[in-house]
């Protein structure tokens, strides 16, 4: 079907400030190895695919100051096994599935001063990026809907999650999952997240060792994230993570009933073999249970 812009093979090309809407494809697409692109100030909505995609071997595209929202079927934006890309101080909202989805193998990708709210699904995704680098810095996520949460790490490597704002989002305010390893979360703002209360695997930061493709989150770095207000858990590591490291992060003011997940902090089941995970330093206060080292944690240090 047709785009509203189409770059085919090209390169060193300029899409700047064009109005891309109710397009029977993609708004913007970029493929087959089309490379040094700048995409900038463009709005592009109601298009029955994504607002902007990048797919294809593409490399080297700035990404920079879009607005992509009400997308029919699709992401605001989505880069697809691509390489060297900047993704900087764009708006996504009220898209169908994500705000901003990076997927399928891309390397050194940039998320960066972005703003993505109440889409359906989840405000950043990052989905089988088994190489990385990928840097999410400096972004807002909030109140958006679906399971995938503020953000989503599932079976990527080598992601740095830093400096973001999250907040307000329908299920887990950070999620990292599904084999994801040598993931660093650091210097956050999670808060007020999990708000439909309906789930104890909802929180501010949930860890899943293993989860639908069978493959064992591991190396994980959480550190220094100021984690208040949700609903739930404030922390939830669950499930044979390995040598994983949660270090003086601050958890406070963790809401919900009286049911006895509704904690601080929760370690359940984290019995992997060759890798003990390390808790050192967390403070967790004004929570509706405090802090609690649950069932089955055969290989767990804390201090």
């Amino acid at each position: 079907g047709p785009a509203g812009i189409l770059i085919n093979n090209s390169r060193d090309a300029t899409i700047w400030s064009n109005t891309c809407r109710t397009n029977a494809w993609h708004g913007i697409r970029a493929e087959y190895s089309a490379n040094n692109l700048l995409i900038k100030g463009n709005s592009c909505t109601r298009n029955q695919k994504d607002g902007i995609i990048a797919v294809n071997g593409c490399s080297g595209i700035d990404i920079i100051s879009n607005r992509c929202y009400r997308q029919v079927a699709e992401q605001g934006i989505l880069v697809y096994g691509c390489n060297d890309i900047n993704i900087i101080g764009n708006i996504t909202y009220r898209n169908v599935f994500n705000g901003i989805q990076v997927q399928a193998g891309c390397q050194n990708v940039m998320i960066r001063n972005n703003t993505s709210f109440s889409n359906t699904d989840g405000g950043i995704t990052l989905w089988d990026n088994g190489v990385g680098p990928i840097t999410v810095l400096s972004n807002t996520s909030y109140r958006n809907w679906g399971f995938n949460s503020g953000i989503r790490c599932y079976w990527s490597q080598k992601t740095l999650i830093e400096g973001n704002d999250v907040w307000g989002n329908t299920n887990s305010g950070i999620n990292i999952e599904g084999g994801s390893n040598g993931i660093v979360v650091q210097y956050n703002k999670i808060h007020a997240n999990g708000r439909n209360g309906g789930a104890n695997n909802q929180a501010g930061i949930f860890l899943f060792g293993l989860l639908g493709n069978g493959k064992r989150s591991k190396e994980v770095l959480i550190r220094q994230n100021d984690i208040y207000s949700n609903f739930n858990t404030g922390l939830y590591i669950i499930d044979d993570t390995k040598r994983c490291r949660i270090i003086s992060n601050r958890i406070w003011w963790t809401r919900g009933s009286a049911d006895p997940w509704n904690r601080g902090a929760i370690a359940e089941w984290c019995n992997p073999t060759g890798g003990t995970n390390f808790f050192h330093g967390n403070r967790i206060w004004k929570s509706t249970n405090g802090a609690v080292q649950a069932a089955g944690n055969g290989s767990m240090y804390s201090h």
